[in-house]
């Protein structure tokens, strides 16, 4: 008898080989991932802009990495007095504006390198609910497609936007004091300046609004931003697992079922067969089903579940000699994780030219 449903995995196109080259963007279910691509010694690059969540978020940084600059009007003094940026996690946070800039510029330049040699491209949605920055100034890059008129409706009846913003200019918008009344001024500046953040950084909440994307709004961005990623690409698209608990489970399933659709359209209209899904996410819910597969917040998928969709992912798109290479290179990574108490000892020396001699053998052997 069978008593779990085991998902099928689709015929898979891409055959990810021990030289391919992948970058991963999107929310902390694609960085497990990444991790065990990394400690694999595979060639992956993983969220260089820190965890990020929504279509737009992860559709912005790949457009800045297209470009390969970062703009000025990313950073800020956060309340904290820390220096963050506005794309970028607490990660890339700096004491000083020196300090935060050089190292969103590593990721910036290391993430632009990457994207334009990746043969995958691995891109993790969690949520459609995204968070507009108040008042930004008309030079700010976050957007470069536009909102519409139903998306701009959700967000100024959420945002309680006051009466005196209605002769204001857009980059000097006043949100303090905020009404009910919705001018129609708002919508024009919405609809040349709608700045989702990646990250809120605790800001104060009065500087943010909360708005839910669409199917079409998804397709739309995604569609653009494809004819400007590298032709010979794949993306792989998958959908997170984790619930979330604060918009209510109803919501949160509404969420989900947004982003299944819109991937499901985007691939639909892929003329060039480019885009992918690996089912991630029903992995999780219908083959493994069980709270046991969950950590203690009963949220988050456990490092077990991680690992069997590391097993399936594994099963789905990797080529039987890169599967042979994360067997033959897993014993090395132990060796190198494993931490003897003294560094000067006759033994730590000849566990490191172990070490060496294994990693050179391993190397020659598959031409590195």
């Amino acid at each position: 008898m069978n008593f779990r449903t085991v998902i099928d995995l689709p015929p898979s196109p891409i055959c990810v080989q021990p030289n391919s080259r992948m970058l991963l963007m999107g929310s902390c279910f694609v960085e497990r991932i990444g991790q065990r691509l990394q400690k694999s010694n595979l060639s992956a690059v993983v969220n260089p802009f820190g965890v990020q969540y929504n279509p737009k978020s992860i559709s912005l940084a790949l457009r800045a990495l297209i470009k390969g600059k970062s703009d000025d009007s990313w950073f800020f003094k956060g309340s904290d007095n820390l220096y963050h940026s506005w794309m970028h996690t607490s990660l890339f946070s700096g004491k000083t504006l020196q300090d935060c800039r050089k190292k969103v510029e590593l990721g910036l330049k290391e993430g632009a390198d990457t994207l334009k040699s990746s043969e995958v491209l691995f891109v993790t949605f969690g949520t459609n609910h995204v968070y507009y920055l108040k008042g930004v100034p008309s030079e700010c890059p976050a957007n470069n497609s536009a909102l519409s008129e139903a998306s701009m409706d959700r967000l100024v009846r959420n945002s309680e936007l006051p009466e005196a913003s209605l002769d204001c200019q857009p980059s000097k918008l006043d949100f303090s004091d905020a009404k009910p009344n919705y001018p129609a001024s708002i919508k024009g500046y919405l609809r040349t300046n709608p700045f989702v953040v990646s990250n809120c950084h605790k800001e104060p909440a009065g500087k943010f609004c909360e708005a839910t994307l669409n199917v079409s709004e998804i397709v739309s961005d995604w569609q653009e931003l494809l004819t400007l990623l590298p032709k010979n690409l794949h993306i792989v698209f998958t959908v997170s697992p984790y619930r979330y608990a604060k918009y209510g489970y109803h919501e949160s399933q509404l969420s989900k079922a947004t982003l299944l659709l819109a991937i499901h359209q985007l691939m639909q209209e892929d003329s060039e067969k480019r885009l992918h899904y690996f089912p991630a996410y029903e992995i999780v819910n219908d083959e493994l089903r069980d709270y046991r597969f969950y950590d203690a917040d009963m949220l988050h998928p456990s490092e077990q579940a991680a690992e069997y969709i590391w097993e399936r992912l594994q099963d789905w798109c990797f080529a039987a000699s890169t599967k042979e290479y994360i067997r033959e290179w897993k014993p090395i990574q132990k060796m190198m994780e494993h931490r003897l108490l003294n560094d000067d000892t006759e033994e730590t020396k000849k566990h490191h030219e172990i070490i060496e001699k294994r990693v050179q053998q391993f190397k020659n052997k598959w031409q590195l």
